[in-house]
């Protein structure tokens, strides 16, 4: 798996909300051949520092079938929510640079 769809909390939210976000978007994200790779993953500077954020990442295949899911009818309920999120920026990351070489 190399491709991510990650959501970046700029500000803290509810856990409630989140938590909302991912039992929605959970069979969707499964149809698509994802996983969640982090809930609510803590981002730490490699400098000692610390930053009041959490990271909802999911890995897919590819960065096709993110973007796929990401247009789905199937996640349309689950991206709805994330208006509740307010706060998080999302976000794709193609970590597949083979085709490249």
């Amino acid at each position: 798996m190399v491709a991510y769809y990650m959501l970046w909390n700029r500000d803290t939210v509810s856990l409630e909300s989140l938590r909302d976000y991912t039992e929605q978007a959970a069979a969707s994200i499964e149809f698509y051949g994802g996983r969640f790779a982090s809930l609510c993953g803590t981002l730490e500077s490699a400098d000692g520092g610390y930053f009041e954020r959490q990271v909802v990442a999911i890995e897919f295949p590819t960065i096709a079938i993110a973007r796929e899911w990401h247009g789905s009818s199937r996640y349309e309920a689950a991206r709805g929510l994330t208006s509740t999120l307010q706060g998080f920026d999302s976000m794709f990351l193609d970590s597949d640079r083979s085709a490249e070489k």
